[in-house]
């Protein structure tokens, strides 16, 4: 019950910054003219957004065990569909399973969800409200999968959660051409080294690929305004690195990272990806670099980058931000247009 309603505080504090910020944007990045819209009105609500991401920080703390009341954290979602609490791996931890009660998990297109928090915190209620939005137009099943953090696991250990979970949804009889990997942030990761393991999917999407931990906060803010983000600050980044590096997996992020992966590690990527971020986020340039290398690489790449006004996995506020919503539709098509022949 604590964790519940700690996660409803979460999501409350969360989507009242994320809208504020949207409409009255704090702090407008230095290179954009588009963002250059700040208010007087808009400038009152810094301090408010600098306490409320402390508040995010203390809360996300709560949030690292697993958080049993699905319904009640994320708000009502669509009758059509049953929650279920499963244990696909050896984490120790509850994925869920969002199953249609029309559709058989054989029959349509399945969803493998993994969420993103740095591989530090993190559970698979954080995005589901929005995961689950996109299921019924694809009339499609998903699998929200619970993976170990750094707190207790290696990243290696993590991916073996990961490839757990993939094996228990072909264990159901789904086939791998109706199976779609959604990674958000550090999630990214985790089914990129899926696809690196040799496994083959329809298609994968990345919200905002974690490309590098392994640099520090300051490294980041030389090269780029990152505080811009709301949802991710070069502070923000600095606390995951030092952690990370407390917990000694700072060299097992480097032998993960995204944009250090050779061309031939990325030409074993065969299934097509859809990469979407803001131009506001703290990985804006690695992840440019990660699709450039992707499409060096003859890898089947769809971007969107230029959403001005986003930030970090934006479509997590898709029912509140006009950008996210447009966004969200074309990951619908996308999905469809990579599953409906096969």
């Amino acid at each position: 019950m604590i964790y519940s309603v700690g996660c409803l505080c979460f999501q409350i504090v969360l989507y009242t910054v994320a809208i504020v910020e949207y409409y009255f944007p704090s702090k407008p990045h230095k290179n954009d003219s588009v963002l250059s819209r700040s208010t007087p009105y808009a400038r009152s609500f810094y301090f408010l957004l600098k306490i409320c991401r402390t508040l995010m920080g203390n809360m996300l703390e709560m949030l690292i065990d697993f958080i049993p009341d699905s319904r009640m954290t994320q708000g009502p979602y669509d009758k059509s569909y049953t929650y279920h609490n499963i244990q696909v791996n050896n984490s120790g931890l509850d994925s869920v399973l969002v199953k249609s009660n029309t559709y058989n998990l054989e029959d349509n297109v399945f969803v493998i969800h993994f969420f993103g928090g740095g591989f530090l915190f993190g559970s698979p209620q954080m995005s589901l409200a929005s995961i689950s939005a996109m299921l019924k137009p694809l009339k499609a099943n998903c699998l929200s999968v619970s993976y170990g953090c750094a707190q207790n696991f290696t990243l290696q250990q993590m991916v073996d959660h990961a490839e757990q979970a993939l094996e228990w949804v072909k264990s159901k009889g789904v086939k791998s051409n109706k199976i779609v990997l959604f990674g958000e942030s550090a999630g990214c990761v985790l089914a990129t080294m899926l696809a690196l393991r040799g496994h083959q999917v329809a298609c994968m999407v990345f919200s905002s690929p974690m490309t590098d931990l392994t640099r520090t906060g300051q490294s980041y803010e030389n090269e780029y305004n990152a505080d811009a983000d709301f949802l991710i600050t070069v502070n923000g980044l600095k606390l995951a690195h030092d952690n990370l590096k407390r917990r000694n997996i700072i060299q097992d992020m480097k032998d993960h990272s995204l944009v250090q992966l050779s061309k031939k590690q990325l030409e074993k990527l065969k299934a097509p990806i859809y990469v979407f971020w803001s131009p506001l986020e703290i990985f804006y340039t690695d992840i440019v670099k990660f699709v450039s290398n992707l499409r060096q690489a003859n890898v089947v790449v769809y971007e969107e980058g230029d959403k001005p006004s986003t930030w970090h996995c934006y479509t997590m506020y898709h029912r509140v931000i006009p950008e996210a919503k447009a966004t969200f539709s074309n990951i619908i098509k996308f999905v469809y247009n990579n599953t409906r022949h096969k």
